[in-house]
């Protein structure tokens, strides 16, 4: 499956089982949007008056661990213009990254857009790419502009489903 990516800076890729949409409250996506922001050049820096290191590493924990469960997984991307694609791959090896399909259906869409069209029900969400999987774990990895994704029954212990990319 190929798409288009399209994106400003402080932004990323999501890929998220529809099923966990209606946990992405107020809060966690309060958190999401500092999260977007990891070297503080957005107008939320001025919400603190701490160091913005601080204030990432403490302000996005819910988010994080939200993601490290399985239910989201993120690549934070800086300005991209670019097609990517995803494909299975059957040789994946176990990875430290993953995501827990529930529904079935699975969505990858930008950050920014995922954020805001959560924020703002009225919107309508603009997917990058949609596809059906079996219910299960599914090991992830991005290698360039290629993410590659596997069914499996085992997964690492420790997930981190957050990733600079650029």
């Amino acid at each position: 499956m190929r798409f288009d990516i399209c994106c400003d800076d402080r932004d990323g890729i999501v890929i998220i089982d529809k099923a966990y949409l209606d946990e992405l409250n107020d809060e966690l996506l309060y958190e999401f949007d500092i999260l977007l922001d990891p070297k503080g050049e957005s107008e939320l820096v001025y919400d603190f008056d701490d160091k913005w290191e601080d204030v990432w590493n403490n302000k996005t924990q819910g988010i994080r661990d939200f993601c490290n469960k399985g239910k989201l997984c993120l690549w934070l991307l800086n300005q991209l213009n670019e097609e990517w694609s995803m494909v299975e791959d059957e040789n994946l090896q176990i990875s430290r990254r993953g995501i827990d399909v529930t529904s079935g259906h699975i969505i990858v869409v930008l950050a920014s857009e995922l954020v805001q069209c959560l924020m703002y029900p009225e919107l309508e969400m603009e997917t990058l790419a949609e596809l059906e999987l079996k219910k299960g774990w599914y090991n992830l990895s991005k290698e360039g502009r290629v993410i590659r994704y596997s069914s499996t029954t085992e997964k690492k212990q420790m997930i981190i489903n957050v990733s600079l990319d650029n």
